[in-house]
């Protein structure tokens, strides 16, 4: 299943992304044009990005870099924070096969 994701509008030039899951619930390989940061409020996820994994808890950060492809996984129920600028675009990796 995919992550529910609700876009928060703010008066700032700033988007913040709210994302939730439950465990198994996944957000498919993307990558942005433009640096974010994810913070975490609740449970746990895995990010992936090339060869890397990183298990994410609340209360964690990650700085996600522009124009690197990755994923992520619930592995609890898990609520989180995409932080991007208001210009901040995903691209979604296409299925090969």
């Amino acid at each position: 299943m995919k992550v529910a994701i609700k876009v928060i509008k703010t008066e700032t030039p700033y988007k913040v992304l709210d994302i939730s899951g439950a465990p198994g619930d996944a957000l498919s390989n993307h990558k942005v044009n433009e640096g974010a940061l994810l913070l975490m409020r609740a449970g746990s996820i895995i990010y992936k990005e090339n060869d890397k994994m990183k298990t994410l808890s609340a209360g964690d950060s990650y700085d996600i870099p522009a124009n690197v492809f990755h994923n992520v996984t619930c592995t609890t129920k898990a609520k989180f924070f995409i932080i991007m600028t208001d210009q901040t675009k995903m691209k979604f990796k296409k299925d090969e096969g």
